[in-house]
């Protein structure tokens, strides 16, 4: 390190003017470090206003969701679901988690898979590489595998042969039948 009073007039003010640089460099580091900051603080609070308003949005549809099955328009079974839920006797975890076994929770249950699986049906009639994909990953394959190598299946069967068939979609009341109301997989 250099000593300042071992330096000539010049030297000293080459050194302060080299200083004063570092520090302006600093400085602009700084400003530019926290102008970024800024743009993250302003990018996290768009979303999370963004989040916030989904939120309420998701509030207010449930809440017209539970006024109309309270007033029957979406059918008796949801009805009694709700007319359920609002005494504490079941939840909507219950009903959609298989727990509740009560008829209006099966009949809404079934009801509500249909419309999933019919949803699903018509997004993979219109996005054939959307439809590739679910098929792969309700099947449990990793559709990035290319096919013949899913390994990430496992034995099909338990003495490890490829499976004869597609799995058969059912509709939901555990019969084992196809609902040929909902589409195939």
């Amino acid at each position: 390190m250099t000593n300042i009073n071992d330096m000539g007039d010049r030297e000293a003010e080459d050194l302060l003017y080299q200083a004063e640089a570092a520090l302006a460099r600093g400085r602009d580091d700084i400003a530019a470090l926290l102008a970024e900051v800024d743009e993250v603080n302003a990018f996290v609070t768009e979303q999370r206003d963004l989040l916030d308003g989904e939120r309420d949005e998701n509030r207010r549809l449930e809440t017209e969701e539970e006024a109309r099955a309270r007033s029957g328009e979406l059918g008796r079974a949801r009805r009694v679901v709700q007319e359920r839920i609002d005494a504490d006797e079941t939840t909507w975890r219950a009903v959609m988690g298989d727990e509740d076994q009560h008829w209006s929770a099966v009949e809404t249950r079934a009801e509500m898979i249909g419309a999933v699986r019919h949803a699903i049906d018509v997004m993979e009639q219109a996005d054939p590489e959307f439809a590739s994909e679910y098929r792969a990953a309700a099947l449990g394959r990793d559709p990035l595998e290319p096919p013949g190598a899913w390994s990430s299946l496992g034995g099909a069967t338990q003495d490890g042969a490829a499976p004869d068939s597609e799995p058969t979609r059912t509709d939901g009341n555990r019969s084992g039948r196809p609902d040929p109301s909902v589409g195939q997989w």
